[in-house]
């Protein structure tokens, strides 16, 4: 589709982890648990019994020899029959949830080769006491089988299998959704604006968000639910926007306004994976040599269990590991320790997952004069002329903590810790589970608790980075120390790395032409006076005149040749005296 285009996916977000499908027949290479699953990739187009489905064309394989290596979803043993009917013994998906959940409707998506669905399904759904909260025969007439009906607080829902729009073949299903997608074309969207930023220091993991406006004459879609003022529009629904084709990135909603009280006008806040990882907890611990990216697919395991969204790290970064100490806090804070500690970057842009990179340098590419607007300013930065940072090491100590020594109600409670403990102990209760950074007890009955706990000893090794003061000069430091998880091993290239950044001193904002401009390269810009070469950390992007404020830090350009090797974008443009364009 031409223009902006947003796929709102009007979905329950916490209805598919607390999905439990199970189904009355399935081929053996099938599997059902692939529903509970984002992002399944079909890969085999194969050739089957059915009738009229296998085309000598080449296009289709055999079943592999290790069918079980590859991802299916639900294949039903049952084919239609030849008016395309499953008959009385209909195939039937029934999905249990622990806790309630609310949709207005369900999507299947079907097998992608062959053009065939199923064309009709009956759908009942039950409340936590048993009872029908509604049922009925739905219609489908697409390859993303989207059966429409709203229904809150079920937590069972029963899918049966009733046709297939080409007789003879057997139900394949490798998705389904809790609830329903709305693609948003272009002539709906009055604005889209998208906020692309990362510092490449990750002192702080910065967040990417859009906020976009939509018009639609179509009121029923933001309509509310019967009597309740619930619509639906719940917090972490997927966002997907795209450029004439091109993707734009993954957002999630944070929320949204009714301007005008109309249900025909909405704006809408959204952010990205990373923002999203700030509403999870983690708890954190002491770690020892600890491979990088095993504590990673922790944390994306607790925000994103359905593999919705996942994360590539960089080759350069596989095998780094961490030590040190994670408090409890947020996913997010936590993947900013790490990326920290690592010298790594974590970025979303234009992205469906989060890429975890190192800084690196990029390859030329000149941007026409046209392309850029006016309204360009510089201004000089701080300057530091040295950058500590303090590595953490944590020892077991001898020194006992009272954690808690008081009366307790009988029950279950969890206790947090303010600093790494070790060899916990406790009387009148009993300790279900815990680590450094927490404990879950329980205590049989109302009466006091003794909880202890021996605290580590912690050794601060600062290593420096100084530049030699010219004269006149005041020296000027600026300290890392709140990164619990750097090693001493690993300080030193950290320091150097931060050391260079902040030694870039030109901070330049240009309005630009978006073309392909991304954040996270070094982009060169051309002043009437000198070339200014650095660090694109923001673009403030106006996506519907494809326009970007485009903020830049750098140095001037000595002229001495840059080694390339590994660049992927060089920038040019051009600016005047004063910051003004030219």
């Amino acid at each position: 589709m031409d223009g902006i285009t947003i796929r709102y996916g009007k979905i329950d977000p916490t209805a598919k982890a607390d999905s439990m499908p199970s189904v009355n027949q399935n081929q053996p290479w099938g599997n059902v648990h692939d529903l509970r699953y984002d992002n399944i990739s079909i890969e085999k187009n194969i050739g089957t019994f059915e009738l009229n489905q296998f085309i000598l064309d080449g296009e289709q394989e055999e079943m592999p020899d290790n069918p079980h290596a590859y991802d299916w979803g639900w294949w039903t043993v049952q084919a239609s029959d030849h008016e395309g009917n499953f008959g009385d013994d209909a195939p039937g998906l029934d999905v249990s949830f622990s806790t309630p959940h609310s949709s207005n409707g369900i999507t299947l998506s079907f097998y992608p080769f062959t053009n065939d669905f199923v064309t009709r399904a009956r759908i009942t759904w039950w409340n936590e006491y048993g009872a029908v909260l509604k049922s009925g025969i739905y219609e489908n007439n697409g390859m993303e089988g989207a059966f429409g009906e709203t229904v809150t607080l079920y937590t069972r829902v029963k899918i049966e299998l009733l046709s297939t729009n080409i007789k003879h073949r057997y139900a394949k299903i490798y998705a389904i959704e809790f609830g329903r997608v709305r693609v948003f074309a272009d002539g709906e969207i009055d604005y889209c604006n998208i906020l692309e930023e990362i510092d490449p220091t990750s002192e702080f993991l910065s967040v990417n968000t859009m906020g976009f406006r939509i018009k639609t004459h179509n009121a029923d879609f933001f309509q509310v639910l019967g009597d309740t003022q619930n619509d639906m529009l719940m917090t972490n629904q997927q966002m997907t926007v795209e450029y004439n084709g091109e993707p734009f990135g993954v957002f999630f909603l944070k929320k949204s306004r009714d301007v005008y009280n109309t249900d025909t006008v909405f704006d809408f806040d959204t952010q990205d994976a990373v923002g999203v990882m700030g509403g999870y907890q983690f708890y954190g611990g002491i770690y020892d040599e600890y491979p990088a990216i095993d504590l990673i697919q922790e944390l994306f395991d607790i925000c994103f269990p359905t593999k919705l969204i996942d994360f590539v790290l960089d080759d350069a970064l596989k095998e780094k590991t961490v030590s040190g100490y994670i408090p409890i806090g947020t996913c997010r804070l936590a993947l900013q320790y790490i990326c920290f500690a690592i010298g790594a970057i974590a970025d979303t842009s234009r992205r469906n997952y989060v890429w975890i990179y190192p800084l690196e340098q990029v390859l030329e590419r000149r941007i026409p004069r046209e392309n850029i607007y006016m309204g360009g300013n510089i201004e000089t930065t701080e300057h530091f002329t040295s950058v500590i940072v303090v590595s953490h090491t944590y020892t077991p100590g001898e020194e006992i903590r009272t954690i808690y020594d008081d009366e307790i109600e009988a029950g279950e409670h969890v206790f947090h810790f303010t600093e790494p403990l070790h060899s916990l102990e406790i009387s009148g209760g009993t300790i279900l589970e815990s680590s450094a950074t927490y404990a879950k007890i329980q205590a049989p009955q109302n009466q006091h608790v003794l909880l202890t706990g021996i605290s580590y000893i912690v050794s601060r090794i600062p290593y420096a980075v100084d530049s030699q003061l010219m004269p006149g000069e005041v020296e000027r430091t600026k300290t890392y120390d709140g990164c619990t998880l750097v090693s001493q091993s690993g300080s030193k290239d950290l320091a150097n790395h931060i050391f260079l950044y902040l030694n870039m001193r030109q901070r330049i904002e240009i309005p630009v032409r978006l073309e392909d401009l991304e954040v996270g390269y070094f982009t060169k810009v051309m002043t009437r006076t000198r070339p200014i070469l650095g660090f694109t950390g923001q673009l403030n992007i106006q996506l519907r005149g494809r326009r970007a404020m485009l903020r830049l830090l750098g140095n001037a350009d000595t002229g001495i040749d840059l080694d390339l090797q590994g660049y992927k974008r060089l920038n040019t443009f051009a600016l005047g005296q004063n910051g003004d364009l030219i």
